[in-house]
């Protein structure tokens, strides 16, 4: 059964699930959403802090449609895992049409509630344009589904979502137990998921495209020398577009190892100031404290 009743997401998982979206105009993309619910049994309230972008089955991939592949989302799982997050639900985009979601959208939904009553779905709204201003609009809609026995059929609702804030957070998650990270620290966590979702992106953009040109290049599928021409050529101009964006990306990536090598330099300065401070004694409870910190289990 479904039971949230409101979705809050992290402004860089909003804005990484929109780059996605944008990514690509012709078909739609997808990948999983992480984050945490404020109950394990019946949660009500889902905080998404960033995302896992998916690969695309090249026999699925479509215009409109989308299909979770069973390997793909273990995969994810084992993913958020290893980072220390958990999967709470999924993103697709709709380019060209409404925001609404489909009855397959509806039912794929539907399906994935088996994983949790908490699991929702997120629709982005791509490429849409209102045909007598030229003025596009960016949408996105929260949804979970419910089972309709009566015509046995799965039936979407929207759910209220809005951005978090720090106040939210700390109001509707308060910290349970002290082996925590502070808001500090989790925003930091937050942050650089969100340039990793970034990275995943393009990763997997490049994959596809390089997965589609060798499908389109193949024996059975290339029966002349023009029609591989004009693959050719349509491949190198898709790696020349993903090249761009890759070139904006490494000067984020530039920008951000400068910020914490500065940030590192910062908190060097600061130890070794308190170290010449401290007497011998203080010094070594000092230090045997943050070794029992640091060996202490998350």
């Amino acid at each position: 059964m479904a039971t949230l009743t409101h979705v809050l997401i992290e402004p860089n998982a909003y804005y990484a699930c929109i780059s996605h979206a944008l990514s690509i105009e012709s078909e739609e993309i997808m990948g999983v959403l992480l984050g945490e619910w404020n109950d394990e049994d019946a949660p009500t309230i889902v905080n998404i802090t960033s995302i896992l972008p998916l690969q695309r089955d090249n026999k699925v991939r479509a215009r409109d449609r989308v299909e979770v592949n069973p390997n793909h989302m273990i995969a994810a799982q084992q993913e958020a895992e290893r980072i220390g997050a958990r999967v709470v639900g999924w993103y697709h985009s709709h380019p060209h049409i409404t925001v609404l979601p489909s009855h397959v959208d509806s039912r794929t939904q539907g399906s994935l509630q088996s994983l949790g009553s908490g699991f929702v779905g997120l629709i982005f709204e791509a490429f849409s344009n209102d045909p007598r201003t030229g003025i596009g609009s960016l949408n996105a809609i929260a949804f979970q589904s419910d089972y309709n026995s009566s015509n046995s059929s799965w039936e979407s609702h929207t759910i209220p979502m809005d951005m978090s804030s720090e106040e939210a957070i700390t109001r509707l998650f308060p910290p349970k137990g002290a082996n925590l990270c502070s808001n500090q620290q989790a925003s930091k966590s937050v942050q650089a998921r969100g340039i990793l979702a970034l990275v995943k992106q393009l990763e997997l953009a490049f994959k596809e495209e390089k997965e589609g040109y060798e499908e389109s290049v193949s024996e059975d599928k290339c029966m002349n020398h023009l029609r591989k021409m004009s693959c050719c050529g349509n491949y190198q101009k898709v790696l020349a577009e993903l090249s761009e964006a890759s070139v904006v990306l490494c000067q984020i990536l530039e920008d951000r190892s400068i910020f914490v090598k500065e940030e590192t330099k910062r908190v060097e300065d600061t130890i070794a100031s308190l170290k010449r401070d401290l007497k011998p004694e203080q010094l070594e409870r000092v230090e045997i404290k943050i070794q029992q910190l640091l060996l202490r289990k998350p």
